[in-house]
């Protein structure tokens, strides 16, 4: 039998050696100062949540600690499968989204990140829409995918993640991005 040598999350879900070995002592404050400090400290024996949900709950509160909160997407990201919730992929990528928005030295890293948010964003749809169909959430993958394309004068492939997105049924204003973005391709 394994000794378990964390308590807290980390020992619950098996991450002792990672916990241990992959991050720095200032890592395990941060994510015990910002996120909880039952990462590692106290006993768990049940949790609704996943370790990809504390995870990425722990990287959406260090944000502004790149090379932690990186660290932590990654673990995440390493335990992503085909048997991951809807909501853990929106959400995990949801925060690596956030990340790399702070971090604007690689755009293409922030473009990535979208177009793995958006991979889930059907399933995730159908979580979160009232019966009626009516949208209830704004998806950053979306948002954020389309604003910095515009950026990059990439007027086509926007306007293809915009129309996406209200396709989808995605809370924005997508027929006046679209229209904006159409003009500005005009212009080129």
């Amino acid at each position: 039998m394994e000794t378990v040598k964390c308590k807290g999350y980390a020992g619950y879900f098996g991450l002792d050696d990672w916990w241990l070995n992959e991050l720095t002592e200032s890592d395990r404050h941060l994510v015990r100062e910002n996120y909880s400090s039952n990462f590692d400290s106290t006993k768990i024996d049940y949790t609704s949540g996943t370790a990809i949900f504390h995870l990425h709950g722990a990287a959406f509160n260090n944000l502004q600690h790149f090379e932690t909160a990186i660290k932590l997407i990654h673990k995440a990201e390493e335990l992503l499968d085909s048997e991951a919730s809807a909501e853990d992929g929106h959400f995990l990528f949801d925060a690596k989204v956030r990340l790399h928005q702070k971090n604007r030295s690689e755009p293409q890293l922030l473009i990535e990140a979208c177009k793995q948010q958006i991979s889930y964003s059907v399933e995730y749809g159908k979580i979160v829409r009232w019966e009626d169909g009516r949208d209830v959430i704004v998806h950053s993958g979306y948002n954020v995918i389309v604003r910095e394309l515009e950026y990059q004068k990439k007027y086509d492939e926007a306007i293809k993640y915009a129309k996406q997105a209200k396709r989808q049924g995605w809370r924005n204003d997508w027929d006046k991005i679209i229209l904006e973005l159409e003009d500005k391709k005009g212009l080129k």
